[in-house]
Order: C-alpha cells, then structure tokens, then sequence
C-alpha cells in the first residue's frame, strides 16, 4: 500500500506504479462512498475517470477571522472585490499592530495560493480546460484572471507573506496578529485562541474564531473569446483542489490485490479514518459523517461554533460543481516551483505581474517539452477525467 500527496496521483499512474480500485472490493466492506464529498470522490481519487485510490483527507483553503474585528464592519466577503474592501477597513479599524489579513506564500504556497484566488476568475463554465489548452498544451497562467489575482493579491499586503505556510498564516490569526487568513486548522497548530472569550474566564485576548468558504467572483474570463462575462448565477465561488491532502492506494507489485483493497476501504471508512487522519496537519475532514462532528479535526479547545462553521465550509467546498485542480501531471512540482518563483518576484516588485507570469508560462512550455508534448497532453486529458 502506499500513501502520497493528491498531487503524486498523476505521476504514479502514469509510471504504472499502482492499480485501479475495483469499487465492487470496497463497498463489499461497507465502505459507502457515497458518504464521501462529491469533489474528493469523484475527481481526487480519480485518472481517466477510474478510482486509483481512496482519500486520507484533502484540505482546501478557507477564509479564517476573528469575528471581533471582522463582524463590527462586515459579513466575510462573497467576493474577492468584497475581500479586497474589507481588507481595506480593516487598515484603518483592526488595532495597529494587527495585519487586515494574511496568506501563505512560502515555497509552492505562492503558486497555490495564486491558483486558488484565480479559480473563480478563470474556470469557466463552458471551458473543458482551464490550466493548459487542451489541445495544444499551451499554459494559460499569464492570461488576464491569473494577472488579475496576482494584482489583487500584490494590493493586499503579499509583501509581508512570503514566509508564512497555511498553518503559520492561521497562529498570525490565533495569537493576534492578524486579523484574517487564508489556511485550515489542525489538531497539531497551537490553539487556544479557537474559542470565545466566555464569561467566566475571559482568557481569548482576541475573541472568537470563525471559518467561511474563500471568495468567488461575479465575473468570469472566457479563454475562447478572451472576454469577461457576468456569471448570471449564483456559482460565483470555485474550489481549488489538490493544495495539500492525501491519497492510499495498492502498488502494482501487490500479490493479493483484493486483501489490499479491503485494507484500504477499512483505513479510509467511516469508523477508522476518524482515529487516522485527523493525525496529519495535511488532511481534513472529508465525509459527510465527518461534518456532523468534526472536532477530531480541529484543535483541542476549539468552540462548537468554529467547529461547525468550518465543517460548512469545507463541505460547501467540496460538494459544488465548480472546481478547479492544481497541476496532477507528472512534473507538477517544477510546473508549480515555476509559478511560485514568478509570484515571488512579482510580490518583491522585481517583475510587473504580466511579466513575471509570462516568464512562468515560458517555463512551463519547457517543462512541458522536456517530458514530452504528446505525454503531458494525454496525461493532463486524464487528469480531466477524459
């Protein structure tokens, strides 16, 4: 059995190091994957359309707060024009000691990052592709949604991040240092902060915590007509996925290839994983089961109301239609180190973010060349579920 990141998914099928799960083998332990959010089940676990390996957890980035500084001025923003308006007040009302808000922008965070605030510009809803063309396998990443994150996230404060993974992004929030963040929680971050200041104590010096869905956007970019168009629904938020998480599956070299599949639907079950994967700060929640009573993913001390709101969030992340992935192919941590280096100079004001884009779209050619045209087109075609 081997356990790897959502990321490697592409890379192990691809080099023929695993085997496809027969779904039959893992509901005839009573696995119920049915139980299991539709965006995990369907596309994590997923090459070509057919399951390879059954999830550990899949984290996806949510908008963390304190609702002391964050309720007296607004609601947490729809949008990322709400979130860059809020950010903007909180300049002028959190205390001044205290960032508006704070991302993590360390190693490939930059890219990931990146990648998860232009979702909502750039999936598009009529577009098969959204990454790469599909056909030709030119990168998309210095069209104009991926500028226009990049511009939004350089006007909220990137320069102070560029040192902050998600969990030191979420400890800014928790000790008071920031008033927002973009990360999930993890019973291994220090936590004492995740609760409300109660009236017998008093003891959280900065309130309560809160969690909500990252923002989306009204407008969307059209790759085919290179436009922008209202959305004209209420689908305005896309879920970015493979940020972090992990996967089990049965390798290639397996001599008892149904044992191995039970294994698996017995780690990954309802009963087991809920003592399992709660252990890892890349994991998180990912049944529904595990929405109805998500502390053994958060912190101890954690209130019931960051609790439940961070279970709404994820599974209101991964249970809607409109998602996007980070790179599954093989080569994803040069494509996503080249688009992290790129961010980073753009934040450090090296670069304009058109051209730092451009030099990452440039390389990603390369890296695309080098292991073979043909080879990534198939398998990015794959990764889509073709």
């Amino acid at each position: 059995m081997l356990v790897f990141p959502v990321a490697a998914l592409g890379s192990l099928v691809e080099a023929d190091r695993i085997v496809p799960l027969r779904t039959k083998q893992l509901e005839s332990g009573g696995y119920n994957a049915a139980n299991i959010f539709a965006a995990v089940w369907q596309h994590d676990v997923r090459w070509g359309g057919e399951p390879y390996a059954v999830p550990l957890g899949s984290p996806v980035l949510t908008l963390c707060y304190r609702k002391d500084l964050l309720e007296p001025i607004g609601k947490p923003p729809q949008t990322w024009d709400e979130y860059s308006a809020l950010v903007k007040r909180l300049r002028e009302s959190a205390p001044r000691a205290v960032m508006p808000t704070c991302e993590p922008l360390a190693g490939e965070w930059a890219a990931k990052t990146l990648l998860a605030r232009a979702a909502a510009y750039a999936q598009h809803r009529n577009q098969f592709a959204t990454l790469f063309d599909s056909e030709t396998m030119r990168p998309r990443i210095a069209s104009e949604p991926f500028v226009r994150a990049l511009d939004d996230l350089i006007a909220a404060g990137a320069k102070d991040w560029t040192s902050l993974d998600p969990q030191a992004a979420l400890q800014a929030v928790l000790e008071g240092r920031s008033a927002m963040a973009l990360s999930w929680p993890t019973v291994t971050i220090k936590a004492a902060a995740i609760k409300a200041a109660d009236a017998t104590s008093g003891e959280s010096a900065v309130g309560e915590i809160s969690f909500a869905e990252l923002p989306g956007s009204t407008e969307v970019f059209s790759a085919a007509d290179r436009s922008w168009s209202e959305r004209g629904d209420d689908a305005s938020r896309v879920t970015l996925l493979g940020l972090a998480g992990r996967l089990a599956a049965v390798g290639k070299s397996c001599r008892n290839v149904p044992a191995a599949t039970r294994l698996l639907a017995w780690l990954s079950g309802e009963e087991l994983s809920v003592q399992l994967c709660p252990a890892s700060a890349s994991t998180t929640l990912f049944r529904r089961s595990h929405a109805a009573k998500p502390a053994p993913w958060l912190p101890a001390g954690s209130s019931s109301s960051a609790s439940a709101a961070y279970a709404d969030s994820v599974q209101a992340a991964l249970t809607r239609d409109a998602w996007l992935s980070v790179p599954r192919l093989p080569g994803s941590d040069r494509y996503l180190a080249a688009l992290a280096a790129a961010v980073r100079k753009a934040v450090a004001g090296e670069q304009p973010p058109q051209e730092a884009l451009r030099a990452a779209a440039a390389e990603w050619e390369k890296i695309t060349r080098e292991i073979g045209l043909e080879a990534q087109r198939n398998a990015y075609l794959r990764s889509l579920g073709e």
